[in-house]
């Protein structure tokens, strides 16, 4: 099974195509690329998906299903992300899955600093949701070292956020919203020389089952439900919320 992953929920665009094994349900990356700010998203997308697409021998009719960030993000690029993956999905009558940017960003960091972490310690991905606010979600790492949701994604401030984690044992900060704001800084980091993003092939590895043989009504219709987890209000709704800013 050949999946492609898409996310847009920062100013860093990922995208990643994985075989999946039917049998063990093993992921191999075939490749993955990241491409930071000042790139747009919606230049770059769908262009730099058919280049992945050929460096790996591959074309559109070969990918078997697509997994888009949902965010919390940018509402600009969750809408673009989503919107590419719609209609490569409706064009080529394969399934869409829509997962968790901060639970791929948890899972990566869990892998890739497992020999640091242990049994129940917090994870707190962030993203720099303006306004001063932060999109975060709380994950704590199980016994076989996965990340476990322990606090649904929220949008919060740095200085409630920082009161909040005080209760915490062994909470650990890291991406682009801890960077964003002083109040975080004193708290642990996990990362000492960089803030990572999401990493598409992260997202797909948050995503065990891929529904299969679903009829194109049904993948339609299953398409269409999804919608990006904003956590708050549009800039619109937050502005007739917040009249004095």
């Amino acid at each position: 099974m050949l999946i492609l992953g898409i996310d847009t929920a920062t100013m860093t665009l990922s995208l990643s195509l994985v075989e999946r094994d039917g049998v063990s349900g093993a992921d191999k990356m075939l490749s993955e690329a990241n491409f930071p700010p000042p790139a747009q998203h919606s230049a770059l997308l769908p262009g730099e998906i058919g280049r992945m697409l050929e460096g790996a021998g591959k074309c559109l009719d070969d990918l078997s299903a697509i997994v888009v960030g949902l965010g919390p993000g940018s509402f600009t690029g969750l809408r673009v992300g989503l919107a590419t993956a719609r209609a490569i999905a409706f064009a080529r009558g394969i399934p869409l899955v829509g997962a968790s940017s901060l639970h791929a960003m948890a899972l990566a960091a869990a892998r890739e600093k497992s020999a640091s972490l242990e049994q129940g310690d917090i994870l707190v991905p962030l993203f720099d949701a303006r306004k001063g606010e932060v999109y975060g979600g709380l994950f704590r790492v199980t016994a076989g070292g996965e990340p476990a949701v322990e606090l649904p994604e929220f949008v919060m401030k740095p200085e409630a956020l920082a009161e909040k984690l005080s209760g915490e044992a062994h909470p650990v900060l890291f991406g682009p919203g801890r960077a964003a704001y002083p109040a975080l800084h004193a708290l642990p980091r996990l990362f000492a020389d960089r803030d990572p993003t999401p990493s598409a092939s992260a997202l797909i590895s948050t995503v065990k089952e891929i529904p299969v043989g679903l009829g194109s009504e049904e993948m339609m219709t299953s398409a269409n439900a999804l919608e990006p987890h904003y956590v708050r209000p549009s800039d619109h709704e937050w502005k007739m919320t917040h009249p004095e800013a």
